[in-house]
């Protein structure tokens, strides 16, 4: 017979805590070794039960791909938690300063393109407008991020597109 996975329950609702025990120990694979309702509770409980497995809130219909997922040495993540981590490493652009949000999406892909070290004619001939345009933008860009100049714009975009940092 395999050595069932030990879960320490950790929830600050009794109810519900009670459900999920039960739960568990329905499930061939798993047994609760313990429950806390606080984190110093859980600590302790920790120390004492040695879990393989500590549950925090999770929705039921998921708890069990969940600890399957982490006892094959995987991580597992909820979707908010992953959707979270992914808007992390992919950022909206304008989310990552806020004075970007006041641009349109136009103006950040002339705003992205000037900090790739593209000219005013690359840029037209890229987003299929005029160079005219292009300088119209660029006027734009400079009011609405409060720059002096357009040198001080190529560096703001130089720096934004290089390492995600936008300053004056």
């Amino acid at each position: 017979m395999t050595r069932k996975t030990r879960v320490l329950v950790v929830d600050d609702h009794p109810f519900f805590r009670s459900g999920i025990i039960q739960w568990l120990n329905l499930q061939s694979e798993l047994s609760c070794c313990g429950e806390a309702h606080t984190v110093v509770t859980a600590r302790q409980a920790a120390a004492s039960s040695n879990p393989d497995v500590v549950w925090l809130y999770q929705a039921t219909d998921t708890v069990l791909t969940a600890i399957q997922t982490v006892m094959r040495v995987e991580i597992y993540t909820s979707r908010p938690v992953a959707a979270r981590m992914l808007q992390n490493l992919f950022p909206d652009p304008a989310s990552t300063a806020p004075a970007l949000a006041r641009l349109s999406n136009r103006e950040i892909q002339v705003f992205q393109m000037l900090g790739a070290g593209c000219g005013n004619k690359e840029i037209a001939a890229s987003l299929n407008i005029s160079q005219k345009t292009v300088e119209t933008y660029r006027e734009n860009l400079k009011h609405k991020l409060e720059l002096p100049d357009a040198t001080a714009l190529i560096q703001a975009a130089t720096r934004w597109v290089e390492d995600g940092r936008f300053e004056h």
